[in-house]
């Protein structure tokens, strides 16, 4: 959803410089089928959810510049959470080339941890979906290539999000992690996590700002806003890049459960 070329709308999206199928990594092992195992435990005899369900809208601003809005929903069935999000660019980003797309994000979670099972793009030139087949300790990623899940914690960018809902933030840990899109992949690293305010509606309310930087470029990364009177979802996302910020920030809320 969220880089690299000429269109506005994907500064925010994943762009490697490597390839995800040569990155080297760990042989699966015991790690996978074990943690598998214990979700799917979990999930027989889950009651209930660990986030709550809601829908937002944002509004969407390249530096200044108003682009457009975006629309994200939450919703948990049968143990699974699925988020959908979708940008729409308003006239002036139609004439930079920009369409609507959406990000559909399944995973779910246990132990405070979110499990990806599968993220999929659509609007693009083409739509391609990465999924996390932990039968086989492996994610296959959109151009068919798959990725050894090992030990280390593997997101798409909803599943991020939601990771620091489920997650006490005063206790994020600087372990890098890797972000997986289609058929790319990322390591990111956290490199601050302080109090902030954040303005709603013309009143100062306490939040936190984490943010979150590529390893290999430092200049490249997130900044996400999180107001706990809002149980914690993002209320402000902001993607910088190449002296750019594109930012969602965000315009309604309506609880869903």
């Amino acid at each position: 959803m969220l880089s690299g070329g000429s269109s506005v709308f994907q500064i925010m999206n994943i762009n490697p410089n490597t390839s995800a199928a040569t990155r080297p990594r760990v042989k699966p092992g015991i790690f996978a089928l074990c943690i598998f195992a214990s979700v799917l435990s979990w999930s027989a005899n889950a009651q209930q959810p660990g986030l709550f369900e809601y829908e937002a809208s944002y509004a969407v601003r390249l530096d200044e510049l108003e682009l457009g809005t975006s629309h994200r929903k939450v919703t948990f069935n049968d143990n699974v959470y699925t988020s959908v999000h979708t940008v729409k660019p308003n006239s002036l980003a139609v004439m930079f080339g920009e369409k609507p797309y959406q990000q559909t994000s399944q995973f779910t979670i246990y132990e405070s941890s979110v499990f990806m099972l599968e993220s999929k793009l659509e609007g693009k030139d083409s739509n391609p979906s990465a999924v996390f087949d932990w039968d086989n300790s492996k994610i296959v990623l959109g151009n068919g290539n798959s990725v050894v899940l090992d030990s280390k914690q593997y997101l798409d960018f909803e599943g991020w999000m939601a990771s620091l809902q489920a997650i006490d933030v005063e206790q994020i840990a600087d372990t890098p992690f890797f972000i997986v899109q289609s058929n790319k992949i990322q390591e990111y690293q956290y490199v601050s996590v302080k109090a902030a305010l954040y303005n709603v509606e013309g009143t100062d309310v306490d939040s936190w700002l984490v943010e979150m930087r590529r390893v290999d470029k430092e200049n490249e990364g997130f900044r996400v806003w999180i107001v706990s009177q809002y149980r914690s979802i993002p209320v402000k996302i902001q993607r910088f890049k190449k002296g750019k910020e594109l930012t969602f920030s965000i315009q309604s809320l309506r609880w869903l459960n």
